[in-house]
């Protein structure tokens, strides 16, 4: 548990450090778009590039994969719904700030220390299906359901999604591991380098984009998503554990990735919308100090 605890000390300290940054006026406002920009180009497409230059897919596990997609779709609607007769400003920040998962950066690290192999091979397939999802499916269905400066096409919606440079690089390592087509060992190993810097970039914008000089109404907002969000979810991970007709380290899996905390990109596509990118980041970094509490408290109860 220590390792939990350090791992989840280091990525506070992190997004601490992007507020102390910014508050000092060391970083300007503008920095959380340059450092959102090298995450969404760089960094995060060259992560999965590394990951899944090694990655053996188990065609019997691609279900994970659907109910990776599934479930971001559950709290699209979800979001969706709550918002009902709102202006559509705030129901593309509610679906957008209710959707999407950390994995690859948070969740993964503690399940390849608690889980078995079956445990972690799980949260890989979910982490794909949540990926395509996080890094280019929520905006994009968002962005169609929501957006009122634009005509919604087919041709539009496709547009958005596959402009998503992570999501591309999701969609492509995925194919070549279906087919059994390695990378060549030199960009893995020059992607592998460069992805290492992700989750402190990643960390690092959260603090950046972080305000806690918030309004009310924006406090009330905020919160009503985080309990709604894991309300939501913590139903759907009860079900899920008894229902899902898998091994106990599987099913323990889907409910870790269900209390992950929000994906990092979340402030970055709610900015494109429009929306409060600051008060998404505020969400954002909440999300990940409960989070951090919730996969703390459900791995010392797996290991009773």
């Amino acid at each position: 548990m220590f390792i939990v605890l350090t791992s989840s000390g280091t990525m506070v300290a992190i997004m601490l450090l992007g507020f102390f940054l910014r508050k000092r006026e060391i970083f300007s406002k503008e920095a959380f778009s340059m450092v959102s920009w090298l995450v969404m180009h760089v960094t995060l497409p060259c992560m999965v590039i590394a990951k899944y230059s090694e990655f053996e897919i188990d065609y019997s596990l691609l279900f994970f994969v659907l109910l990776g997609i599934l479930v971001n779709l559950s709290t699209l609607c979800a979001g969706y719904l709550m918002s009902i007769g709102k202006k559509k400003t705030d129901r593309a920040f509610s679906m957008l700030n209710l959707s999407g998962f950390n994995i690859g950066t948070f969740t993964l690290p503690f399940a390849q220390t608690f889980l078995n192999p079956e445990g972690v091979v799980a949260i890989c397939m979910l982490d794909t299906g949540n990926s395509i999802m996080c890094t280019g499916g929520n905006y994009a269905i968002t962005s169609s359901l929501c957006s009122s400066t634009e005509k919604q096409t087919i041709s539009g919606f496709l547009k958005k999604l596959f402009t998503s440079v992570p999501f591309d690089t999701y969609l492509i390592m995925l194919i070549l591991a279906c087919l059994h087509i390695r990378v060549p060992a030199v960009l893995s190993q020059a992607a592998f380098t460069i992805g290492n810097a992700n989750t402190f970039l990643a960390m690092l914008m959260i603090g950046l984009g972080f305000n806690p000089n918030i309004k009310i109404r924006d406090a009330f907002s905020a919160s009503r998503i985080l309990v709604f969000r894991y309300i939501f979810l913590g139903l759907l991970a009860t079900v899920l554990f008894h229902m899902l007709p898998y091994s106990l380290p599987m099913r323990q899996a889907v409910c870790l990735v269900l209390v992950s905390p929000l994906s990092v990109l979340c402030p970055v596509f709610t900015g494109r919308l429009g929306g409060n990118a600051e008060l998404s980041s505020v969400i954002n970094s909440c999300a990940f100090l409960l989070s951090t509490v919730l996969i703390t408290i459900l791995l010392l109860l797996f290991q009773l």
